[in-house]
């Protein structure tokens, strides 16, 4: 999943170069986000990204639109989405269509799940999709 602190230059190498994603793809990605919170262990507390971090909504990209607030977190990697364009478009896109995220989550999930996690690894070149279900 994205680090939170990536930069829009960590995002586009090790999610769209080394892992193949699209910029749909990676935004979609980061919605995983509406889920749990970001732990600060050495502070000791846990900031959420979105309203109800206990539901699967699209909440994170409606909360990542507004003005900074005190209640959810923006990271370098939340902000990079703002700040790239065409990234921006799919966070918009997200934010309105609720029902177009679960779809493009779902894609990027099976995606990543063959994968495997032992081809996440930035050395890996060469990448054997075995299919069969």
């Amino acid at each position: 999943m994205p680090d939170p602190e990536f930069d829009e230059s960590d995002i586009k190498s090790k999610l769209g170069q080394t892992l193949g994603l699209s910029d749909r793809e990676i935004v979609a990605l980061f919605g995983y986000r509406t889920l749990g919170f970001l732990s600060h262990k050495k502070k000791n507390e846990e900031i959420r990204w979105s309203m109800n971090p206990y539901v699967f909504d699209n909440n994170y990209y409606k909360e990542l639109l507004k003005p900074e607030n005190k209640y959810y977190i923006k990271t370098p990697s939340d902000k990079a989405l703002l700040n790239n364009s065409q990234w921006l478009e799919f966070v918009e896109e997200f934010a309105k269509d609720q029902e177009a995220f679960f779809n493009e989550f779902t894609n990027v999930y099976i995606k990543l799940g063959r994968l495997g996690h032992n081809n996440l690894k930035p050395e890996v070149t060469n990448v054997n999709f075995n299919l069969s279900i």
